[in-house]
């Protein structure tokens, strides 16, 4: 079985984007893989961005290509930044709506949502969520500072200033991670149940190991690799932009190394 991944292409980071994304994806369709896995961030700060990308990955990958994705930190975002004020000018009123919205679009162009439905092709199994950050901004400020005094270069999200509000009384960047805690619980039981393996593919955008001090503020919560790795063979993720291939606690590890205006792929075959 023949398997493409990418992850963080990032339509909207420059205006050269939407050319090389084409070109880019025509490359991809070149593969004729069994299967394209998408382990997220395929925008930068809006949904028109996100919409375009999965419009685009049906279109170019071709109608009977099977297509999947987790979401990343980016696809959950439409602003704008206001640099008169120096701020973020917020577009949509209701993440819940957003969200809405966006399993609407994965209806419309066929692509399946790993959070929502797991894959079986013979006897592969592909599972995956999306994933968030493990700190909420106190604990990721204070150890932003923490790392900063010891000297560390080290990277701040700036996301939790550019998310839409969820709705009264409940916090969006609350309702993600747990949404994350649950997930990664669902997707830790369904493949205790599946049991096999060397035929188990997770896939989520954010690290769920420690990568180093420069990149520790955007791991997951680093806890979950080790609760999961006896149960999976393969580990996508996305998110550092990174290229990697490598084995943790007898699992492999890998990432497209794609970069912003730097697309890139990577196969595997099982």
């Amino acid at each position: 079985m023949k398997i493409v991944f990418t992850s963080d292409t990032h339509r909207g980071f420059s205006e050269k984007t939407y050319k090389i994304h084409q070109l880019f994806l025509q490359k991809m369709s070149e593969e004729n893989a069994d299967l394209y896995i998408i382990a997220g961030d395929l925008a930068v700060n809006r949904q028109k961005q996100f919409y375009s990308s999965l419009k685009d990955l049906r279109n170019f990958l071709g109608k009977n290509a099977k297509i999947c994705i987790v979401r990343g930190n980016h696809d959950f975002q439409d602003a704008t930044f206001n640099h008169h004020f120096g701020e973020w000018n917020i577009h949509q009123k209701s993440f819940k709506a957003l969200l809405s919205r966006q399993n609407e679009w994965f209806e419309q162009f066929e692509i399946i949502h790993l959070q929502k439905n797991s894959i079986k092709i013979d006897d592969l199994l592909i599972v995956g969520f999306d994933g968030w950050y493990g700190f909420t901004k106190g604990e990721t400020l204070s150890l932003y500072q923490e790392l900063k005094e010891k000297g560390n270069k080290v990277f701040i999200p700036s996301d939790l200033d550019r998310l839409t509000p969820f709705m009264d009384g409940v916090k969006t960047y609350d309702w993600l991670k747990d949404t994350a805690d649950s997930e990664f619980l669902r997707t830790l039981n369904e493949v205790k149940n599946f049991n096999n393996k060397e035929k188990t593919i997770l896939v989520t955008h954010m690290p769920i190991y420690h990568t180093d001090d420069k990149y520790i503020l955007h791991d997951g919560d680093i806890t979950k690799f080790n609760k999961i790795a006896p149960y999976i063979n393969t580990l996508i993720h996305g998110h550092s932009h990174l290229d990697l291939d490598f084995n943790k606690n007898d699992v492999r590890v890998i990432t497209s190394g794609s970069d912003y205006d730097k697309p890139k792929y990577k196969v595997l075959n099982f």
